[in-house]
């Protein structure tokens, strides 16, 4: 359903569902954690969604070690026809992962090659 939005800001919308923002970077290993992102890719606005593809990680922040990996695959069901900017969210199988403290590393590119675009943002398990 619909709530209030917070003048000057748009609800976090990803693949038809809703995203609240967490207010905290530290969760317990059996709540339901999503992250949300978005990416900006102007080539989109004159089609070919298919060409589109992400990779999300989560690595053990103090060894460096990977302990998910997607791998990188297409998200053309996230891409709307014309619109450059691609909402994306998927939930995170925390429950898989001991308590400790971890980065999540999502890369978003192209399969037709050229740049690939990393963002991280780390959080703690307990």
């Amino acid at each position: 359903g619909s709530g209030p939005i917070l003048e000057g800001r748009t609800p976090l919308v990803a693949g038809g569902r809703r995203f609240v923002p967490a207010s905290t970077s530290r969760f317990k290993r059996s709540d339901q954690l999503y992250f949300y992102t978005e990416v900006y890719d102007p080539a989109l606005e004159g089609g070919n969604p298919s060409a589109l593809t992400m990779e999300y990680r989560v690595l053990d922040r103090k060894t460096g070690e990977v302990k998910q990996d997607t791998g990188m695959a297409g998200v053309a069901s996230y891409v709307s026809p014309g619109d450059p900017r691609v909402p994306f969210a998927t939930r995170v199988p925390v429950a898989q992962l001991p308590a400790g403290s971890y980065r999540l590393e999502v890369r978003a590119g192209h399969t037709l090659g050229g740049e690939t675009v990393a963002r991280t943002a780390d959080f703690d398990l307990n």
